[in-house]
């Protein structure tokens, strides 16, 4: 994902949002769990107290300014951009956003690979879901997959993916 942020840098609004939604949107992943996304929020979250903590903590006296490394505002962007994963849904007011149309369009670009790296991702995600039969798994992903393909909602949001949709579909 990080590769695609730089390949987009241009069109990004709030560089720090995309790549701190980048490194922590999975920093819990269970294939196990169903809350991956929240708990990597909590993780973030905490991230940022502890930064603000330390920075708190080192600023002296004479620091006019005490600058937080993570306003509220920051959290609450990038949070809201990792719990949107969950969905790979925009959230409400970000339809016109297009950090939060690119971090999305990154999270699922996979999807438009060409045929063979798209098929070791297909082995790479099986393994990972071992604990499940085969049938279980395939039935559940060929659920994911036709969910995405058939719906009338777009798999990408924003207009530099656009031409990616009918191969990812």
């Amino acid at each position: 994902m990080l590769n695609l942020f730089h390949s987009h840098k241009d069109s990004v609004k709030e560089p720090k949002v995309l790549i701190a939604s980048i490194l922590f949107h999975d920093i819990i992943y269970d294939p196990k769990a169903s809350d991956n996304e929240a708990q990597s929020a909590v993780v973030f979250d905490a991230f940022c107290s502890e930064l603000n903590n330390a920075v708190s903590q080192h600023t002296t006296k004479n620091d006019v300014l005490k600058v937080s490394p993570c306003s509220q505002s920051f959290v609450d962007t990038v949070v809201r951009y990792i719990m949107a994963t969950k969905t790979h849904k925009l959230c409400e007011g970000d339809e016109e956003n297009i950090d939060a149309q690119l971090f999305l369009d990154f999270d699922l670009q996979v999807l438009a690979w060409p045929a063979e790296q798209y098929d070791e991702y297909a082995r790479q995600i099986r393994q990972e879901y071992q604990h499940y039969s085969d049938k279980d798994f395939n039935a559940g992903r060929a659920r994911v997959l036709r969910a995405m393909c058939s719906s009338s909602a777009p798999i990408y949001f924003s207009k530099q993916f656009e031409p990616l949709q009918q191969i990812a579909k």
